[in-house]
């Protein structure tokens, strides 16, 4: 039962990572006017929201307060994109060693390198994308990102597992 948990486990967010990591890769192959009116979509919702009083401002007040929250939205965009990536590769990474029986911090040792690999393979493919370019800020978004989801992917994992182990505990002692 406990083998059959964890190959579940594993091939589920192996998954998830590929599609993750081809959706990453798709947001950067779209060209500068695409990636702006994909990001300006979502300023104008964040703004919609935010700022009840738009439509009542300033034309340098509007463009001021677009330009804030669009650059905002577009950093969000890469910090939640590779937390989420490595959240989800510390939870296939986890489950493989508990499989194996061995060290969870050994996770990190992966999921950490893997995640900046990626950042920065992202940023270079950038550099052939129309209008597009490298940005050394946005591999650090994507690093922090990276980092934030692998820690709290491990720490809630250890939850459970910890957990776990103290039901199973319990459940020893009844017997």
């Amino acid at each position: 039962m406990k083998e059959k948990a964890y190959r579940i486990i594993s091939i589920t967010s192996l998954l998830i990572i590929i599609i993750l990591a081809l959706m990453i890769f798709l947001f950067s192959s779209q060209d500068a006017k695409k990636s702006s009116d994909t990001s300006g979509k979502i300023t104008n919702f964040v703004i919609s929201i935010v700022y009840k009083d738009f439509d009542s401002l300033s034309d340098s007040e509007k463009l001021s307060i677009r330009s804030k929250t669009e650059y905002f939205v577009r950093k969000s965009a890469h910090f939640l994109e590779f937390f989420t990536l490595s959240f989800f590769l510390m939870i296939h990474v986890f489950s493989l060693l508990e499989y194996k029986r061995k060290k969870n911090l050994f996770g990190f040792l992966i999921v950490i390198p893997l995640g900046v690999i990626y950042a920065i393979f992202d940023e270079y493919h950038q550099f052939f994308v129309d209008g597009r370019g490298p940005m050394a800020k946005d591999v650090l978004i994507d690093s922090a990102g990276v980092l934030t989801g692998a820690l709290i992917a491990f720490i809630l994992l250890l939850i459970i597992k910890n957990s776990i182990i103290k039901k199973n505990n319990r459940k020893q002692e009844e017997i």
